[in-house]
């Protein structure tokens, strides 16, 4: 504006001026002098237009020139034009001008701030542009050093963070073991706490119930996923048992073929674990097998722990059975002793008392000759015919009688269901024995013949407290009348 006030107004008179008008815009004056508002005047009023590439939209002038003279042929009416142009021109050039600077300047700050707006959403990549201004330059330069050294960061934190991820994968995966054998660990202690309570209880199990079913339930509770059999080699029984197992021929497993306690059998596509059951001094007491494909240590050592508290029980049960058995077994003979012969007739007594028609008979016998077999031959040969004759009353009573060697040469026979008739029965057989010609024996070739001296009675007539003195003094006679007989006394 001041450009278009020091272009005109030297064009100007006194009281003259001009004024652009624009819509939207406010009017700009140029005057000379003060305006006198008496002096005629006449104006010119032209359209001016301002166009070019530099301006978005095309801007139009609306000229008024108030001059105090009149128009015609007027040395002043050129100059009003060429004034007019002169005002056109500059007004393009200021735009001009303007649009240029504005260009000039605004470009280089436009790419800045592309630059700072990349930086913001992550584009560090800054190219070189030519920014015309030192001060610019600077800018775009410390720009880029602060992309590149950001770049740099992210690139050392996104190499540590890599770091990090692996490292923090690889702590998941040590975690995640650990868990897994601290779980396993847990879980193996758990089961073996669980088998120790279970064995416990087998043990008290196993001395009040039947062996084969209480030891079948007991592996059966430990490893309900496999197949079970068992084999004892006690009380004459070695049947097999089993449980879970199919299609398996048990009796072809030989475990006196293998030397160790401990052996694998593979049998119609199956893996058999087979475990021997041996007491302190290595006697084969039975075999357990199990079908599994493979076991694990823990395993084993819980199944031959449960081998070892089986066998100890075995060995413990068949000692106190022998220990019984020496109890109320006459060593000699075999026979039942005295000690047994007194416990079963107590129990017969007791049996007839509370039911009188179930008759009960015994027998007392005594052994002729036992004396001057001994004087003649030795104690061997009177061992020998204690023997012989023993088995010889054996050998003619039932298998519901039972014989006794109550001591020195005296033996008795309790028979169940022994009504007379019956007593009557088994003392002909007795009498046969006599009769036919039966001998005690040496590898020397000495003999001594068997004899022997009895007496029976029974419940049906007789009460059961008093059949022992009545048989025992009905054997007496029967030995008096022998040695009678034979002319010797009775010895």
């Amino acid at each position: 504006m001041e450009n278009i006030v020091k272009v005109l107004r030297p064009y100007l008179k006194d009281g003259e001026h001009v004024i652009f008008h624009h819509n939207g815009m406010d009017n700009i004056a140029v005057y000379k002098g003060k305006p006198d508002p008496l002096m005629p005047t006449v104006s010119k009023t032209a359209e001016v237009t301002i166009d070019n590439k530099y301006i978005a939209e095309p801007m139009s002038y609306e000229a008024q020139v108030f001059m105090n003279k009149y128009l015609g042929e007027n040395p002043f009416t050129n100059s009003l034009k060429i004034l007019t142009i002169v005002a056109i021109i500059v007004i393009m050039f200021t735009l001009l001008t303007a649009t240029i600077s504005y260009r000039w300047f605004a470009k280089p700050l436009t790419y800045l701030m592309d630059s700072v707006r990349g930086c913001l959403g992550g584009n560090y990549n800054i190219l070189d542009k030519d920014l015309r201004f030192s001060e610019l330059i600077m800018v775009n330069d410390l720009i880029q050093k602060m992309s590149t050294t950001i770049k740099a960061q992210l690139s050392d934190l996104e190499d540590k963070n890599v770091k990090l991820m692996t490292f923090n994968d690889q702590l998941e995966q040590k975690v995640h073991e650990k868990t897994l054998e601290l779980t396993h660990s847990l879980q193996r202690e758990e089961k073996r706490r669980t088998m120790l309570q279970s064995l416990l209880s087998f043990s008290n199990k196993l001395q009040h119930g039947d062996i084969h079913s209480t030891v079948m339930t007991q592996l059966v509770s430990l490893y309900p996923y496999s197949g079970w059999g068992m084999q004892l080699f006690i009380n004459q029984n070695t049947n097999w048992v089993s449980e879970g197992l199919s299609n398996i021929n048990l009796d072809s497993i030989d475990a006196d073929a293998h030397c160790s306690d401990y052996f694998r059998i593979n049998t119609n596509d199956k893996v058999l674990q087979c475990f021997k059951i041996v007491d302190t001094h290595s006697v084969l007491l039975g075999v357990i097998v199990m079908e599994h494909p493979n076991i694990a240590r823990d395993d084993y050592e819980i199944i031959s722990l449960f081998i070892r508290q089986l066998s100890a029980e075995l060995e413990g049960r068949l000692l106190n059975e022998e220990l019984e058995r020496s109890a109320i077994t006459d060593p000699l003979t075999g026979l039942s002793n005295r000690k047994s012969f007194d416990v079963d007739l107590d129990e017969w007594i007791k049996i007839s008392h509370r039911y009188p028609e179930q008759y009960f008979g015994l027998f007392m016998i005594d052994v002729n000759g036992l004396k001057q077999a001994n004087d003649e031959y030795g104690h061997h040969m009177g061992d020998q015919l204690l023997i012989e004759t023993g088995r010889l009353i054996q050998s003619v009573c039932r298998s519901t009688d039972k014989v006794y060697r109550l001591g020195g040469d005296e033996y008795a026979i309790i028979i169940k269901g022994g009504d007379n008739k019956g007593c009557d029965k088994l003392k002909l057989r007795l009498q046969q024995l006599l009769i036919d010609d039966n001998y005690a024996s040496q590898s020397s070739g000495e003999k001594v013949a068997i004899h022997f001296a009895m007496g029976c009675a029974s419940t049906e007539n007789i009460d059961a407290r008093a059949l022992y003195q009545v048989a025992d003094k009905a054997m007496y006679l029967d030995k008096k009348a022998y040695y009678e007989q034979i002319g010797k006394t009775p010895r």
